[in-house]
């Protein structure tokens, strides 16, 4: 009896619950899952000559890697408006939710890391992560004009001195994860790589 008992309990558990865990994707449905849409900006306006928009299809398994080989050039000359400069870098993304209710929805940005190629780098640039406007949107993919996507970001603020702004050198790196939940349940966070290529 006691043995019958085990496998009711066992069949009972194995028919709560169910479903597949929410993710973050760059739409709806179709292509691309545990992926972001991810542009650089400064203001409203899109810094494309900086980093070509990176549309989700270079993730696999939930991480990228953006370096020159993919858009990011990081050629900042042309984008020196002014002294005091920042840009920013936008992610966009579209919560599935999965077996979850499509209800409470949020995101956020994590775990952010600056690595100067060389630690004692003076030219590597400050950064900060700005939380004002985080999104509670099931659609959060618009990252163009006043757009800010998932509401979250990051701002790059260059270095300074005679030489002009600094923004970085050749082989430094940011890295940052996208966060999102549905109902509570939390995606796997997607872990983003950018590369300096100047």
């Amino acid at each position: 009896m006691s043995f019958i008992g085990t496998i009711g309990v066992v069949a009972q558990q194995g028919n709560q619950g169910g479903g597949a865990a929410p993710t973050i994707a760059t739409s709806s449905s179709g292509y691309y899952n545990n992926a972001c849409t991810i542009r650089v900006k400064y203001g409203t306006s899109n810094l494309d000559g900086a980093m070509t928009p990176h549309l989700g299809a270079l993730f696999s398994n939930g991480e990228v890697t953006l370096d020159q080989n993919n858009g990011f050039q990081c050629d900042w000359v042309a984008e020196n408006h002014t002294t005091t400069n920042s840009v920013r870098f936008v992610c966009g993304g579209y919560l599935r939710e999965g077996g979850e209710t499509a209800s409470n929805f949020t995101w956020g940005i994590s775990n952010i890391t600056h690595t100067p190629l060389n630690s004692n780098d003076y030219g590597s640039p400050a950064y900060a992560l700005v939380t004002t406007g985080s999104s509670t949107s099931q659609d959060a993919t618009a990252t163009s004009g006043n757009d800010e996507g998932t509401g979250d970001y990051i701002v790059i603020n260059p270095g300074g001195g005679r030489g002009g702004l600094t923004w970085g050198r050749n082989g430094d790196t940011l890295e940052w994860e996208l966060d999102g939940s549905v109902n509570g349940t939390d995606c796997t966070s997607l872990d983003i790589t950018v590369e300096w290529n100047s």
